[in-house]
């Protein structure tokens, strides 16, 4: 391979990953401009009702600050409904709600999930 080649693939290695935290950082950019935020988001803003990434937020609190279920209510809860993926060996990620919107990831083969 010559010097030249060997450049140019070392330099696609280390371009599509800086590539790809660019597009991700504009993204988040621009969404928090459309939104009216001018901060850097804290680790762990007020409870908005989502669950909108796998730690709840960004210090992986994993805790919700909502109060319907509490300790008088809690022996009355009954199951609203399942959802079977057809994997029985477990999931690796939580999943994902966003208003009314579900998003479920299966492990291999990964599938995606919207309910």
């Amino acid at each position: 391979m010559s010097s030249m080649t060997r450049s140019l693939a070392c330099s696609s290695r280390t371009f599509l990953p800086s590539l790809a935290l660019a597009l991700v950082l504009a993204l988040a950019s621009s969404a928090s401009a459309q939104n009216g935020a001018h901060s850097a988001p804290s680790a762990a803003p007020l409870d908005n009702g989502n669950w909108e990434m796998p730690g709840k937020n960004y210090a992986s609190t994993r805790f919700s600050a909502m109060r319907q279920i509490r300790p008088d209510n809690v022996r009355g809860l009954q199951v609203a409904f399942t959802f079977s993926t057809g994997n029985n060996k477990g999931h690796e990620a939580p999943p994902l709600v966003i208003g009314s919107t579900m998003v479920i990831v299966t492990p291999f083969p990964i599938l995606v999930y919207v309910v």
